[in-house]
């Protein structure tokens, strides 16, 4: 998100809208989410929404020369 944005809790609108969405709409009773795990904000949020931690992939990387 654009600097000039943040801490306007516009994450948690979209994804309020989101869940809502998906609740009356779309009829799903699960939802999934996914982001950097060092996105702390967005980590907080989803905790506030209720997500708790679900097994997943784990990404590793290595540089080759």
């Amino acid at each position: 998100m654009d600097k000039r944005y943040r801490g306007r809790k516009l994450a948690q609108a979209v994804k309020a809208l989101a869940l809502r969405h998906a609740r009356t709409a779309l009829k799903v009773n699960t939802v999934r989410t996914d982001h950097n795990a060092l996105n702390l904000p967005m980590l907080a949020i989803d905790r506030k929404f209720g997500y708790v931690p679900a097994p997943g992939m784990f990404r590793m990387e290595k540089t080759i020369e």
